[in-house]
């Protein structure tokens, strides 16, 4: 992995297959491996790791979100693409288009999971509550 993160176009290597070039490879071979972006995930969520300015910046676009669809139930869309886009915007090495199929893909598993949805149900009552702050 470099310093960018890793390269979602490149395929993954299929044990006893000899690697194809990229130019052989069909684009849904090249689309970014699901263990490839949870590492980010993982990695930009370990309990230990002090908040940073990305982190309060994330929190902010939170707040932002729900301020801006706070009229609206919490509902898939736009509710929960638009707090899902928030989480997902500082993965590495994807298009707009794989990134929007990334959020929506992650945000239709996370709602059609009823324990999820609770859960970010109730995420999203506590953050239409908090007063935005303008800085």
């Amino acid at each position: 992995m470099s310093s960018k993160g890793p390269d979602f176009r490149e395929p993954v290597p299929v044990p006893g297959q000899a690697p194809a070039s990229a130019a052989e490879t069909p684009p849904a071979a090249r689309q970014p491996s699901l263990e490839g972006i949870l590492e980010q995930i993982l990695a930009n969520s370990e309990p230990d790791r002090p908040v940073s300015v990305r982190d309060q910046q994330i929190r902010a676009a939170l707040i932002q979100v729900a301020h801006d669809h706070r009229t609206q139930p919490f509902s898939l869309d736009p509710v929960l693409y638009a707090l899902v886009r928030v989480l997902t915007g500082r993965l590495q090495g994807l298009s707009a288009e794989q990134s929007s199929v990334v959020e929506r893909s992650v945000a239709a598993t996370l709602y059609e999971d009823v324990a999820s949805r609770e859960r970010i149900e109730k995420l999203w009552t506590r953050l239409v509550r908090l007063p935005i702050h303008v800085e």
